[in-house]
């Protein structure tokens, strides 16, 4: 990333937590996707704990592989284009992902296939030196050497990049794919990232509403039961963390560090259907993954500067 882009980023982010939330500061978020075995159900999950640490998420599968083989876990993550300076989440093909297997950092194979429209454009984009995900950049400017004009000006005729003065701006999009090579035996799988929650201002009443009580088991009673918030607005972040293999169904350990602001609350599905509920900086418990394999997680806050 060139110095400017860098700059501007950094003070958007800057002046997101210096303001705080504004009634149309919203954003849908984005999952990472879940692990898909290959070949299909040669990955058993034994157990699944999630972590949801200041920002952070720790997912830990233990796991079984009776291939002597071994077996392979797959995440085929979003296509995504640039999405405009505001958007919180440009990076949405989660660079930061790390992998552990039995508590020792591991490998992984990750590709990148490049569209326009449904055109695969992936080796035009590597023929100019380019890289795919450059569009996550803001602005998606990118650049070539002298040796790679002719490549560029295909690119244009593509429509995968835009002449902009003396610059090229991106105009594709990139799904990334990650491919860990799992051993035969038990095998713990760490995932760890960065969350990427879906957030809104809202008032109490809308939060408490029938899809979210589906979600994450919550009334308006139980957000009266433990948010001691005078506001009758709050900030709700709504974290969607895929915690099982093949999306099956399964209760999972959750700890959750979520903030360090006070009155802050966190709730999720218990295992009983019941919310689990509490201080969003020390709240445990046993919860549910949905029958899509995702554990949803609720926070609220008071509207105001982060901490």
């Amino acid at each position: 990333m060139n110095p400017m882009k860098a700059l501007i980023r950094a003070l958007s982010a800057i002046a997101f937590l210096v303001c705080g939330l504004r009634a149309d500061d919203t954003s849908v978020g984005v999952m990472l996707p879940g692990l898909r075995s290959e070949p299909s159900g040669s990955v058993a999950v034994v157990s699944s704990v999630v972590a949801l640490r200041s920002g952070q998420v720790e997912l830990a599968l233990k796991t079984a592989v009776a291939r002597p083989q071994g077996a392979s876990l797959i995440i085929k993550m979003p296509r995504f284009g640039f999405l405009g300076e505001p958007d919180p989440y440009p990076d949405r093909h989660f660079p930061e992902l790390e992998v552990r297997l039995n508590g020792t950092q591991a490998q992984f194979q990750s590709s990148a296939a490049v569209f326009v429209g449904p055109s695969d454009v992936t080796g035009a984009v590597r023929k100019a030196g380019l890289d795919p995900f450059a569009i996550a950049d803001t602005p998606p400017f990118v650049s070539s050497g002298p040796n790679e004009a002719a490549a560029m000006e295909t690119l244009v005729k593509l429509g995968a990049v835009e002449k902009d003065g003396e610059n090229y701006v991106a105009k594709w999009q990139v799904q990334r794919t990650v491919t860990i090579a799992i051993p035969s035996g038990s095998v713990t799988v760490a995932l760890n990232y960065k969350a990427r929650p879906a957030f809104a201002l809202k008032p109490a009443a809308q939060i408490a509403n029938a899809t979210n009580a589906a979600r994450y088991c919550v009334s308006s009673q139980t957000i009266e039961n433990t948010t001691r918030i005078a506001s009758r607005m709050l900030v709700a972040r709504e974290y969607a963390i895929a915690a099982t293999i093949d999306d099956k169904a399964t209760k999972v350990g959750v700890t959750i560090g979520a903030s360090d602001k006070a009155g802050t609350v966190a709730m999720f599905c218990g295992v009983d259907g019941k919310a689990v509920a509490g201080n969003a900086a020390t709240l445990q418990g046993t919860g549910r993954a949905d029958s899509n394999g995702v554990l949803r997680v609720l926070t609220l806050s008071s509207p105001g500067p982060a901490r």
